[in-house]
């Protein structure tokens, strides 16, 4: 069960990184973001 919800907060992560890899590309931003935290830092 612990592993079902490690691989759906990982699922959740990456469409969480692509989204915000999209909205960067086109702000020009640079980003980080670790995992197992959601935010992500934009500067």
């Amino acid at each position: 069960m612990k592993e079902q919800a490690e691989k759906e907060r990982y699922r959740t992560f990456v469409i969480l990184q692509e989204k915000d890899n999209l909205i960067n590309e086109q702000d020009n931003k640079l980003c980080s973001g670790s995992f197992g935290y959601t935010q992500i830092n934009c500067y």
